[in-house]
């Protein structure tokens, strides 16, 4: 699904694709408020489902398949867009962006910055193990926005991975948890939350210099 800015292709800053976490798909609420906030501010924003959820299916893809569709999506946009190389910024929630964040270690993927909508960096509530291999292989730009009470991304254990890393920005949501949703999540409430923070990734595209073109 793509969303478009005002001006068009020709005038976009770049192309963000979102990818989705693994209980949930390109429909959430939150990815479509970030795709429609960062269109509106000049930039093509697309989302996906990987297979198993464009299946019907609740368990996640085997890591390999997850990554083929990464890259089969990224292909199919270059084609979308007629070859124009945009400037690509990868990101997404949680399992989704890891993927992406993996291709973008190994080299795979080319990206000029990283978005996390909350990072999966370890199993909920048991912090050996991390998954933080992918962070330590990139050089890029990265925002993530984490909940003070995500038990599957401890804030300490995070900064300590991030460490030397640079441009990087911690975006540290008071009450949230792995979903990015406060204590209130009436749907008016959640609502507005996302928009919210679909401002956040906006402002941080801009700071990063990541701007739309002018005609």
């Amino acid at each position: 699904m793509l969303s478009m800015p005002p001006g068009g292709e020709d005038v976009a800053a770049g192309l963000v694709v979102l990818a989705h976490g693994a209980e949930c798909g390109m429909e959430h609420p939150l990815l479509l408020a970030v795709a429609e906030g960062l269109a509106a501010a000049g930039w093509v924003a697309a989302r996906f489902n990987f297979p198993y959820r464009e299946a019907g299916r609740k368990t996640p893809d085997p890591e390999g398949r997850l990554e083929a569709a990464w890259l089969a999506v990224t292909d199919t946009l270059r084609e979308r867009l007629e070859g124009r190389k945009l400037p690509l910024v990868v990101g997404g929630r949680s399992l989704g962006a890891y993927i992406g964040a993996g291709l973008v270690a190994a080299g795979v993927l080319e990206a000029e910055a990283l978005v996390f909508l909350g990072y999966p960096l370890h199993r909920p509530g048991i912090e050996d193990g991390l998954r933080d291999g992918p962070l330590r292989g990139i050089d890029k730009p990265m925002l993530f926005l984490a909940g003070a009470r995500d038990r599957m991304c401890r804030i300490d254990l995070l900064e300590r991975a991030l460490a030397g890393r640079p441009e990087r920005e911690i975006h540290v949501l008071p009450g949230a948890d792995h979903t990015l949703e406060g204590p209130r999540r009436e749907p008016g409430v959640r609502e507005k939350h996302f928009h919210e923070l679909a401002d956040v990734v906006r402002a941080w595209l801009l700071r990063v210099g990541r701007r739309p073109r002018r005609r």
